[in-house]
Parts: structure tokens; sequence; C-alpha cells
């Protein structure tokens, strides 16, 4: 059942809709007072998940899943292969290939509006999308070796290809983001948030952890092989060719699902209208400042924290099973977490805030600390501690957030509003990480000891260091110092600017987020 609020008069009324066929089943009239704080949450009429309802949860995992799998690639995994071979501005430019989630906003007026209508508002995108991603990874498991031995020099060819896979991925979102808020009556979209959640961190888990552990030499021979052999269980292009085959299979599910029909769908000009009305509301300017500026301090420790321990003794295999741990408290965190946001998420979100800023400071000091490690064990245990913590506090930030954009949004432009707001919520995380990670390597000064014409930048230059007989000597390390920035700039900014914005969004009225005021009865 799907519940569409009209307001007008001081009544609301609530058409329960069969999401098969569109039909209305039942009506209420509500008085306005009986909706207590203006967010929707009508308990009156509040319905149980119906068997749709649960199939079209599994489904939205499903769609979200296939979005994981090559952001797991791109945003997880890529780098750490790249990293032997590529310097820290080598994999700056290769994070400007996340870029299409940032700027979907430009194209998304065109998802929401232009459609074949036999063949359904969504469907008409996410069926092709899924489609053209299923080529794009066919093409980069046949060249991707190349373009991860050719490292620095092929890097910008690569960055370009991935870019598209990206662009791809983040059309499809747009399609599937609209769907959702279809799927489910209103009183249940914090669903919603937990079906992207479950499938968007399934896929990234598939795509770097367990990724990272069959390709593993050390995890195969220390655990399922009895000869030593110089390779994993399985190669990363295969592994990309096999999720290339599961995704063209995905397209006949889609095919084949049933979508209600849509309602009024507002023309090119009215959406583009909207997107300005949005951005003009009060509300989202100082959104647009949290989100914007809200990741600044965070982004450059936790892309490179990891990869510097890789530097100090932590392989793929140990790596693999720090994230395989968290993958399991991820999705349980996420769930609860999705439950009690429903009050007041903006503060959850906050709180996951200083708790990642604390982890922050924790990386840095593990990182300092592990050249004193001289056992394994204990370097594994350092780097799950800080890991968990760190990745704890993302998913409460990013699952609250997330239930806060389905309460906020107006669903007469549900896609599109759903798309502004997780375009600008990506963009505070894509922006700053390119000028961190540039500003990281630019400060960074090291030298070979047998030969000060090597710099020690990318893990090829080291063994060519030690293959003479020399060490690398580092003057100044571009990582403590862009982790250290970072942790000033999340204090000061959340004490000067982000916490006063959350105190005052968070007492506004849902209506006052909604372009059209109240429903409109029209539509």
């Amino acid at each position: 059942m799907l519940s569409k609020p009209h307001q007008r008069a001081g009544r609301s009324t609530i058409e329960l809709r069969d999401l098969e066929n569109g039909a209305v089943s039942n009506t209420f009239h509500l008085s306005t007072d009986d909706i207590p704080d203006d967010r929707g949450s009508l308990h009156e009429v509040y319905q149980p998940l119906s068997f749709q309802q649960k199939k079209n949860i599994v489904f939205l995992i499903l769609l979200y899943l296939i979005q994981g799998v090559p952001m797991g690639l791109i945003k997880g995994s890529i780098p750490y292969f790249l990293k032997p071979h590529c310097t820290y501005s080598d994999i700056a430019t290769y994070s400007l290939a996340s870029y299409p989630y940032s700027l979907k906003v430009l194209w998304s007026p065109i998802v929401d509006t232009y459609y074949f209508p036999k063949f359904g508002r969504r469907k008409t995108w996410v069926a092709p999308c899924t489609f053209f991603l299923a080529c794009t990874l066919l093409v980069f498991s046949y060249n991707i070796d190349i373009w991860i031995e050719r490292g620095s020099s092929y890097i910008n060819s690569f960055t370009v290809w991935s870019f598209f896979l990206v662009f791809i991925c983040a059309t499809q979102d747009i399609a599937v983001d609209g769907w959702s808020l279809n799927m489910l009556d209103v009183h249940q979209l914090n669903y919603a948030s937990t079906a992207q959640t479950v499938g968007l961190n399934t896929g990234y888990f598939l795509s770097f952890t367990v990724l990272l552990v069959l390709t593993s030499p050390e995890f195969a021979n220390s655990v399922l092989r009895i000869s030593t052999l110089n390779e994993g269980l399985i190669t990363l292009s295969g592994y990309i060719r096999f999720w290339a085959l599961i995704t063209l299979v995905s397209v006949v599910l889609i095919l084949v699902w049933e979508e209600q029909k849509p309602e009024h769908v507002a023309n090119m000009k009215d959406t583009f209208r909207s997107i300005r009305d949005i951005l003009s509301l009060r509300n989202m300017k100082q959104l647009l400042v949290v989100h914007l500026f809200g990741k600044v301090g965070f982004v450059a420790n936790e892309t490179l924290t990891l990869l510097k321990a890789t530097e100090s003794g932590l392989n793929k295999a140990m790596l693999s099973l720090i994230i395989l741990i968290n993958f399991p408290l991820g999705l349980i965190l996420g769930v609860y977490i999705g439950h009690i946001s429903n009050k007041r998420p903006l503060y959850v979100w906050l709180w996951g805030y200083w708790g990642r800023t604390i982890s922050i400071v924790l990386n840095v000091a593990l990182v300092y600390a592990v050249t004193y490690f001289s056992e394994k064990l204990s370097l594994f245990l350092a780097i799950l501690i800080c890991y968990t913590l760190n990745a704890s506090f993302m998913t409460v930030q990013f699952v609250s957030i997330g239930v806060f954009h389905s309460q906020i949004s107006d669903p007469a432009i549900g896609g599109t509003y759903m798309t502004i707001l997780n375009t600008i919520s990506n963009l505070g995380g894509t922006w700053p990480q390119y000028i961190m990670l540039k500003l990281a390597d630019w400060v960074t000064f090291s030298y070979c000891s047998a030969d000060h014409n090597l710099r020690c930048i990318t893990d090829d230059v080291k063994n060519v260091c030690a293959s003479k007989g020399g060490q690398c000597i580092y003057k100044r390390d571009g990582y403590y110092f862009t982790s250290i920035l970072g942790i000033f700039l999340s204090i000061l900014l959340c004490i000067i600017t982000i916490f006063p914005i959350v105190r005052k969004l968070n007492k506004v009225p849902a209506s006052s987020w909604h372009i059209h005021g109240k429903f409109s009865s029209n539509q």
C-alpha cells in the first residue's frame, strides 16, 4: 500500500493506493491537528508492510547492490591495486572518477521527466542503465590489468573510463531513489534508507573486502593452499567479468517488475524551476553548508590511513579480514540507527560527526605508532579497533542523514528532491578529497639514502631504492600534515557553523522544506 496525503482547508485526505493497479482502496479524512510534528507520523493510519512491499524492499536492495559493486571497485579496492604504481597525486586524480555522484542533479530533471509511459517511468532509465553498466564492466574486465600496471602513465585514461562507469551508476541511482519513494508507505520510508544502506554496503563489501581476500596470494597460501603460489584464488578481471554477467541477468528482472503508473509529472521547465526553488529555501541553504563542509576534516585521513598502514606491513589478507569483521557489524548498526533516527536524525548525525573526529585522532596516533609494532598481531588488533570505530561512526552519519532526507523530501517531486539532497551530500565528500590528497603529495618530502634523486613517492620507487641498498628517508610526511589539519578544521567548523545549524533545522516542520508548502489537492 502506498499512502499519498493531500492537504486542504485544515483537513488531510489520505488515499491508500494498491501498488499493482494504482486504484484507490480506501480514504481517510483527518484533521490537521492529528499530525503531531508535521513529519508524517500519522500513527492512526499506520499500515504494516504488505507482502508486495517486502518484495519491493528486496528489489530495492538488489538495485542498490548493483550500484554498490562498481562503486566498491572505484572507491574501494582499485586504489589499493593502484598504490604500488601511483603517487598520492595520481590517486587524487583517480578520485575525480566519483564526481558523477556529486553532479547528478544536473541531469536528474531529464531522468525524472522523460520516460516511455508504456514501459514505466523508472524502468525507462533503470533497465538501460543496468544494461550499459554490464557492458562497461565487461570492457573493464578485459583492460583493467593493463591500466593498473601502467599506473601513473595511464591514470588519466583510467580515470575517464571509471568516470563513465560511475556516471551510469549515478543515472541509475536517480531513478532508483525516486522509485523508492513510491514503493513504500509514507510512514515506512525509513525502510528505503535501510535498503539503500544494506544494498550499497553489501556491494561495496563484495568489491572491497571479498575481492581483496580472494585476490590475495597471502590469504590463499596461508589458509587454502599446500604449495605456495604468487597469485590469489581469483583475478581482478575475472571478478569484474562475473559481476558484469550478474548485472546483465538483473536487467531481465527489472523488465518484468511491475511498476505503479505515474501520476502527474512536471515538464522539464517546471523541474528546473523546482530545483531553483528548492535551493532557494532558507533551510536548504543552511543544509548546504552542513553537507559541503561537514566532511572536509575527514576525507584525507580516511582515504590514506589504510594505505599508510599497508606500508607498515598490513597485507591485503589482514586488511580484508578487518573489513570482513566490520561488515556484519555495519549492517546491524545500520538497521539500528535507521530505527532510532526517526525522531531526531540530525542529532544522531551530529553524534556520529564527533565520533568520527575522535576516530581520526586515533588513526593518526595509530599510524605514528605502527613503526614500533614488532608483531603483526599487534598491528592487526590496533588497526582493527581504529577502523571499527571510524566505520561505525561513518555508518551512523550515512544512515541518519538518509532518514532525514526521506523525511523532508517533497513527495510532489520526490525523485528530484532526493537527488538534490544526495548530490549535495556526496559533493561534500568529493570536492575536498582531491584538494587534500594533492596537498598531501605536495607537502611530502622524501628521498632515497642511496640515491638522493629518487623520491619515495610510490612502492615501485621504494623497491628501486631498496635494490640499490638504500632506504627511504621522510623529512616531511603529508599524511600527518593533512590529518592534523583536518582534525582542527572538523572541530572548528562544528563549533562555529555546523552545530548551530543542526539545532535550527531540527526544530523546523517538514512542510517548510516543501516548495509547494502543503501537498496540493490536484496531485
